[in-house]
């Protein structure tokens, strides 16, 4: 700390002492003038004003010309840029990087005017609620960050969000309606689904479809070694993992299945009703139709089939 006025720091105690006074009150001064500026802007938002400048990508914060509160407005060429990411990535069936190098080469610059889009940066713009007509101030709050690991560079603060009873919501203009903006949610949920990342060719074919009969909840995969050394592939219920299923008395009783055989069988029962043009047919009068197809027409013969398979194998059971 250097003072450009006030008796030069020397041998005199009581100089020192002076000194050390102006310090700690000009740091108290500095803490009350940050509290009262932001006890200012709270007071604002909640008032329905925007105390802040940096918008989202498509809109524009407008002073008042009254002298009224300010409003955040549209701008209509990155607005339908946002329409456009939107579109790409629910209907297109496009990916965030092939969004990128679409806008890339359409040649529209990044919300900080780079030439190429981050991918993060368009992962934000399809979970920022601002294009549905809200915008929340008071969101996050800043902390002391922690001791950098080796080769890390050194932050003195980062920041965290606060709870959400916390945030202020001012209300926007919408870019796109809701149900345009929760679609990119559930794509996304599907792909993190059947993602075939760190799955082995050939194998759990019937991951993510496969629910306990007995518990009716989902089944996972794994690997189990056998008495020779091999590993095998079974699909087992979840609940047969203590803690999920909250108590011993929960536990599901089923045992594990064979993944390689559970496949073959219903790739075999799929191979059957894709031969049959009458489930064919029923099939595709369900679709024309927008309506569940009826039960007895698509599974009758697939229920006779089995039918037929188990009298033949008592009867193969009882000749021997």
């Amino acid at each position: 700390m250097q003072f450009l006025q006030g008796p030069a720091l020397g041998e005199d105690p009581q100089a020192t002492l002076l000194v050390q006074m102006q310090g700690v009150i000009a740091e108290y001064e500095n803490a009350k003038i940050a509290e009262r500026y932001r006890r200012g802007k709270l007071h604002r938002a909640r008032a329905g004003d925007v105390p802040f400048w940096k918008m989202s990508y498509g809109h524009r914060r407008v002073r008042s010309d009254d002298g009224g509160p300010s409003r955040i407005e549209i701008f209509e060429p990155e607005a339908q840029v946002v329409r456009d990411i939107f579109r790409a990535y629910v209907d297109g069936e496009n990916s965030i990087r092939q969004i990128a190098r679409d806008l890339h080469k359409r040649g529209v610059p990044s919300p900080t005017g780079k030439p190429m889009w981050g991918t993060s940066t368009i992962g934000r713009l399809l979970n920022n609620e601002a294009y549905i007509g809200t915008v929340y101030y008071n969101r996050r709050e800043y902390i002391e960050a922690a001791a950098p690991r080796r080769g890390q560079r050194h932050q003195k603060t980062r920041h965290r969000d606060r709870p959400r009873e916390e945030w202020i919501a001012i209300p926007v203009s919408p870019v796109i309606d809701r149900d345009t903006f929760e679609r990119p949610k559930r794509v996304s949920r599907e792909n993190t689904k059947w993602n075939p990342r760190g799955a082995e060719p050939g194998a759990w074919l019937l991951r993510g479809l496969i629910e306990c009969g007995h518990c009716h909840v989902g089944c996972n995969c794994h690997k189990l070694r056998g008495r020779n050394g091999t590993f095998h592939r079974y699909y087992y219920c979840r609940n047969h993992d203590l803690l999920r299923a909250g108590g011993e008395d929960r536990r599901c009783p089923e045992r594990n299945i064979r993944a390689n055989e559970l496949d073959d069988y219903v790739f075999q029962q799929v191979r059957q009703a894709l031969l049959d043009p009458g489930a064919l047919l029923a099939g595709e009068r369900a679709v024309i139709a927008n309506a569940p197809a009826d039960e007895d027409e698509l599974i009758a013969v697939q229920l006779g089939r089995i039918t037929k398979a188990m009298i033949a194998g008592c009867s193969r059971a009882h000749s021997r």
